[in-house]
C-alpha cells in the first residue's frame, strides 16, 4: 500500500504515519531516494551510518498547525578522495540546509512580510495558524530581495545622515527613480562625493540641499548633471524663512491683530448672550459627546424620580426604563443626580433618627448636669 497519503506532502517524502491532536498535526515521513548523493563529490551512497529526526513547520491544515518530522539518514561516502566521509542526505525539494520550515511555508511568509512588514505580518500569521516573529519576516524579505544593479542611477538624491548624531556624519545616495539606497559614503566631504560620481558615470540629475559641499562635489564629479533642490529642503527653507520674518515683525503683527481680537470678542458676546442658560459653551467633539450623554442621563433620572414619586416600586421602574435595580436605588436614595458616587450623603433607614440622636448625645455630653446626676457624682462637672 502506498505511504503517500496526503497531497500536501512533497513528492520526495513518504508518509509513515500521522499524529493528530486538537491543535497540531504531526506527519512522520522519510525520504523516497534510495541512494542520496554526496554533497562533496556527487556520488550516490547507500551505506547507512545513522539517522536523526528533522522537524519542519509546514502550511496549516483545517486550522491546525502542521509539523513534518522527517527521518534523515547519515551515510558514508564510498569515494576515498572525498572530503565528506559522513554526510546527511539533502532534502532540496522540501527545505534548504538548516531550515526549520518547508519551502511551501517560506514563500507565503515572504509575501506577508512584503505586504505588511514585521509586526503587522506577525499578527496576521498568528491568525492564519503560522506563528512567526516580526524579525523573522523582515529577515525573509531581506533574504529574498534582488541584488542591487551595477548600473549607476540616472536621478541621484544626496543628503547627509548621522553615524552618531552630533559627532560623525556620512552621505547617503538614493536612486530616486527606484526609491532605493544606492550607497553610503563614510563622510560628507566634496572630494568623496566627486570620487563616487567619477566611478559611477551616467548620473544626469542630482537632487541635493543648498549646501556648498555637495554642489562642489557634483560639479567636479558630474559636470553635465543638472542640479535641483529637492522638495523637502524647499519646504524646510520656506518655513524657516517665514518663521524668521514673523519673528522680526512680531510687534507689528500683535498690534495689527489687537483690533481684530476685540471685534471678534464683541461679536461673540452679542451672538451668544451670557444670560442665556440654554446656550452651551464651545467645546470639543469629545466634550460634546460627554455633554450629550449627561443630558440623556438627566432625562432618565427625571423619569425615575417621577415614577418613584407616583409610588411605583423599584422593580417596576427598572423594568420599564431598562435600568438595573441598583442604579434605580442609588438614584432614588441620592440627593441629586450629581451625587451618586462615593462620599455622597444618602437617606438610610436610620436617617430619620439622626437629628434626635445627635441632640440627645449633646445633652448627655460630659460637663452637662444631667450626665452628672446620672453618674451620681458632680466631680468633674462644670460648677
Amino acid at each position: 500500500m502506498s505511504k503517500r497519503l496526503l497531497p500536501l506532502v512533497p513528492a520526495d517524502l513518504v508518509v509513515e504515519r500521522m499524529l493528530p491532536t486538537s491543535d497540531r498535526l504531526t506527519v512522520m515521513c522519510r525520504s523516497r531516494i534510495a541512494a542520496p548523493l554526496c554533497p562533496g563529490c556527487g556520488q550516490p551512497s547507500s551505506r547507512r551510518h545513522g539517522s536523526y529526526s528533522r522537524r519542519l513547520a509546514d502550511l496549516p491544515w483545517q486550522g491546525r498547525r502542521v509539523q513534518v518530522e522527517v527521518q534523515v539518514r547519515r551515510l558514508r561516502c564510498r569515494w576515498p578522495g572525498c572530503a565528506h566521509r559522513i554526510f546527511a542526505e539533502r532534502l532540496s525539494a522540501v527545505a534548504g540546509p538548516h531550515a526549520q520550515r518547508t519551502a511551501h511555508l517560506g514563500s507565503p511568509r515572504h509575501h506577508i512580510g512584503l505586504a505588511l512588514g514585521g509586526r503587522a505580518g506577525a499578527r496576521l500569521a498568528e491568525r492564519i495558524g503560522t506563528p512567526v516573529s516580526g524579525a523573522t519576516l523582515i529577515r525573509l524579505v531581506r533574504r529574498g530581495a534582488p541584488a542591487t544593479p551595477a548600473a549607476a542611477p540616472r536621478v541621484l538624491g544626496v543628503d547627509d545622515w548621522a553615524w552618531r548624531r552630533g559627532q560623525r556624519y556620512g552621505t547617503v545616495l538614493v536612486d530616486l527613480e527606484r526609491r532605493a539606497v544606492v550607497d553610503l559614503l563614510p563622510d560628507r566631504e566634496a572630494d568623496s562625493f566627486a570620487a563616487w560620481l567619477r566611478a559611477h558615470p551616467g548620473v544626469e540629475v542630482i537632487a541635493r540641499d543648498r549646501g556648498a559641499g555637495y554642489a562642489d562635489g557634483g560639479r567636479r564629479g558630474a559636470p553635465d548633471a543638472v542640479h535641483v533642490a529637492d522638495r523637502w529642503h524647499l519646504l524646510e527653507n520656506c518655513s524657516a524663512a517665514v518663521l524668521e520674518a514673523m519673528k522680526r515683525h512680531m510687534p507689528a503683527l500683535r498690534a495689527a491683530a489687537q483690533p481684530t481680537s476685540s471685534t471678534f470678542a464683541a461679536e461673540t458676546a452679542t451672538a451668544t448672550p451670557a444670560s442665556d442658560p440654554t446656550a452651551s459653551p464651545p467645546m470639543t467633539s469629545a466634550q460634546r459627546l460627554q455633554y450629550e450623554g449627561w443630558q440623556r442621563r438627566v432625562q432618565v433620572h427625571g423619569e425615575v424620580m417621577r415614577l418613584h414619586q407616583q409610588g411605583f416600586p423599584v422593580r417596576h421602574i427598572a423594568r420599564d426604563l431598562a435600568l438595573s435595580r441598583n442604579t434605580v436605588r442609588r438614584w432614588v436614595g441620592a440627593n441629586s443626580l450629581s451625587c451618586t458616587g462615593h462620599g455622597c450623603t444618602r437617606s438610610t433607614p436610620g436617617g430619620r433618627y439622626r437629628t434626635s440622636a445627635g441632640s440627645r448625645v449633646a445633652e448627655t455630653a460630659p460637663g452637662s448636669g444631667e450626665t452628672c446626676a446620672m453618674q451620681g457624682s458632680k466631680a468633674g462637672c462644670a460648677s
